[in-house]
């Protein structure tokens, strides 16, 4: 008597497919995801840099006496801060020249980012200036020569309002209006539409 041949089990053609179509829905509705955080993670990073930068200026300044400038280099993808090499108590803002500047002591080298950040010259013109110098005074004050940055990478877009008194604050796009305790208001006290207050 012949043993029964044991049946050869596997999968069908359409249990393949049915896995590949879980797969692929799975797939697509993670990498926007993934990638909308990466942008997120990207331009939160550049932004905080940003910041980083702008409060150690502001407070160095003031407690070395000194003269503080910092650069944006939208070509070059690079934030710089300086310090005169002395006291320097003066308030007039002037371009960098290694001769009476050099990098900030807790700042040695460029700062590398990712994200298109462009300043803004002036309340009347836009975020147009690729590079630009915003300078920090031993008084506690800042110039006017950079009045804001708007930094942009991907969808995502934030602009730093920067005030004489050295403060600023920052505002985040939005596709939609921003929900009442988070408008934004422009000098006028006119509501900057699809432009947010973010909590710092």
């Amino acid at each position: 008597m012949m043993p029964a041949k044991l049946e050869e089990k596997g999968l069908s053609l359409l249990e393949v497919l049915v896995v590949l179509a879980i797969i692929g829905l799975v797939a697509a509705i993670s990498v926007p995801n993934i990638s909308g955080w990466t942008s997120s993670r990207t331009i939160n990073n550049d932004l905080g840099e940003l910041t980083k930068l702008i409060n150690y200026a502001k407070i160095n300044s003031v407690k070395e006496k000194k003269k503080f400038i910092l650069v944006n280099n939208n070509n070059n993808k690079t934030l710089s801060l300086y310090e005169s090499k002395s006291i320097d108590t003066t308030t007039e803002c002037e371009a960098f020249n290694s001769s009476t500047f050099e990098f900030a002591s807790g700042y040695k080298a460029n700062q590398i980012v990712t994200s298109d950040i462009l300043a803004q010259r002036g309340l009347g013109r836009g975020y147009t200036d690729p590079s630009t110098e915003l300078c920090f005074f031993s008084n506690g004050t800042a110039s006017t020569n950079a009045t804001g940055y708007e930094i942009k990478y991907g969808e995502s877009k934030y602009r730093l309002s920067m005030w004489v008194t050295g403060f600023y604050e920052v505002l985040r796009y939005s596709e939609v209006s921003c929900p009442a305790e988070k408008r934004a208001y422009d000098r006028d006290n006119n509501i900057i539409q699809n432009w947010c207050e973010v909590s710092q």
